[in-house]
């Protein structure tokens, strides 16, 4: 029999309530049969632009947006905090599939990337060059050659991504349709991934809240439009990392390293985890540090066979280079202050990266201490590190960089934490309708996290006072609920 039959019921319900807002506000209006050759600037409008073509206005994404939220918090709290193989079946697997069924077959409408991965996966399919020094504005004659926004730039992804593009070009084709359904794949693999591999570890850990935990990953809207209709590949680069911390906790420190390693081959931001693995190892012993020491080499040596088929010295790492571009963070917001207030563009800009970096770093320090300290694990730790670089380290802000934050943060068992990470996944899609513009996502969606991010900085490891109970530790008072 099913415990709690009504809440089950309602649940699925929402469930499928979601998948009907997605179907009629993006995936249904915009088929890729019908617009996926047709490339626009924009596909989502201000609040209050009129429609020029064919997209989605702001009335219609905010409504959609709050739609999703609502049900999102409505499914959180309906869901059976236990459940059999029945409630997990549909509401982490059906219902997931659901999604997928319904988003796939739409157009990417909030970022063009999808053809840039589609184009770098032709470079070295079709034309057999490398991916890491050719971009796509040196085909002009290539069929997809007028869908690509970014032609003469070159990606910061890493060796297995670029093969994983190889093979999506070469299954897809010339058509396109075909070649975006291909590169979806392996996004959506991903996020089914994802979820499984969170739902296994929370059963582990905290069984109480292995479906509404699982759930509020899977069903979150942000990681629906990110990683199902946009198809980015953040969330294929971030499952090796979740899968590290699941080894670490069980101090699988070798294969820790070994999985990082992967993170970083798809996507480079993965090296993140790599010092707080470093840090819990030493702080367990000796025969943990032998282990992370070990599985440090296995996974230099990984990245370095990984780059050799396409390494021609310090220019294969050109994409790496992001330094001159600020948009919808909070650095770019000190750009535009310190410009107004007469300061060149160039002098303006170091200012801005030098506040980015050092913040960054001092809070990923701070984090780092409190893995240490064992007041974060190294799951949280990692997250801690990852909301740092998004809340003020990131130059350039992207909505689908929460794909990183949102499964980490919901695998701990820091509430505040889980907290801080949903409300910027709910919040960050406002950054479309903003139109990127800083002076309103940094107090609209930024602001918010900030708040939330400092009220809990000792939860967060930013605190030196700051007491988090861990198994194994002996819990102090003021937080003794949050272990």
């Amino acid at each position: 029999m099913i415990a709690h039959p009504l809440r089950f019921g309602s649940a699925s319900l929402v469930g499928l309530g979601l998948a009907g807002v997605l179907w009629f506000a993006f995936s249904g209006p915009f088929p890729l049969t019908e617009f996926c050759t047709r490339n626009r600037p924009t596909w989502v409008f201000g609040l209050f632009d009129t429609p020029r073509y064919t997209a989605v206005t702001g009335p219609v994404f905010l409504a959609a947006m709050a739609s999703l939220t609502g049900l999102y918090l409505a499914a959180l709290w309906l869901v059976p905090r236990a459940g059999g193989k029945l409630v997990s079946g549909v509401l982490l697997v059906g219902v997931p599939l659901l999604f997928v069924a319904v988003l796939a077959p739409g157009y990417p409408l909030l970022s063009n990337d999808i053809f840039k991965y589609v184009f770098d996966g032709r470079i070295m399919a079709v034309y057999g060059e490398n991916p890491f020094l050719r971009v796509p504005a040196e085909y002009p004659e290539d069929r997809f050659y007028d869908l690509v926004y970014w032609k003469a730039v070159v990606n910061a992804h890493g060796p297995i991504w670029r093969v994983l593009e190889a093979a999506s070009a070469q299954v897809g084709g010339e058509q396109c349709v075909n070649a975006i359904l291909a590169m979806k794949v392996w996004p959506a693999a991903a996020y089914l991934a994802t979820t499984g591999g969170l739902f296994l570890t929370l059963r582990a850990i905290c069984p109480d809240r292995a479906v509404v935990g699982t759930l509020a990953y899977a069903w979150c809207p942000l990681v629906l439009l990110e990683a199902l209709q946009n198809g980015h590949n953040d969330v294929v680069a971030a499952l090796p990392v979740l899968l590290a911390m699941v080894a670490a906790r069980s101090s699988r420190w070798r294969l820790a390293a070994v999985l990082v390693a992967i993170g970083f081959l798809v996507k480079p931001l993965a090296a993140v985890a790599g010092p707080v693995l470093l840090v819990a190892a030493w702080r367990a012993g000796m025969p943990a540090r032998r282990e992370i020491v070990v599985g440090g080499a296995l996974a230099a040596l990984l990245v370095v066979a990984a780059y050799a088929p396409f390494y021609v010295g310090v220019s294969t790492f050109q994409g790496l280079e992001r330094a001159s571009i600020f948009s919808a963070s909070p650095a770019e917001l000190v750009v535009i202050g310190l410009e107004g207030a007469g300061w060149p563009h160039d002098r303006a800009m170091a200012v801005a990266r030098f506040l980015a970096v050092g913040s960054f770093l001092v809070l990923s320090l701070a984090a780092l201490w409190g893995a240490w300290r064992r007041q974060l694990t190294p799951t949280g730790a990692v997250a801690v590190v990852l909301l740092g670089y998004l809340l003020v380290g990131s130059q350039w802000f992207n909505p689908w960089y929460l794909l990183w934050l949102v499964p980490l943060a919901l695998a701990v068992p820091n509430r505040e934490l889980r907290i801080v990470a949903v409300t910027f996944a709910l919040l960050a899609p406002l950054t479309y309708l903003l139109q990127y513009d800083a002076r309103l996502v940094v107090p609209i969606v930024f602001a918010p996290v900030a708040v939330l991010a400092v009220r809990y900085r000792a939860s967060l490891g930013w605190s030196p006072s700051g007491r988090l109970a861990l198994p194994g530790i002996v819990r102090t008072p003021s937080v003794a609920g949050h272990g």
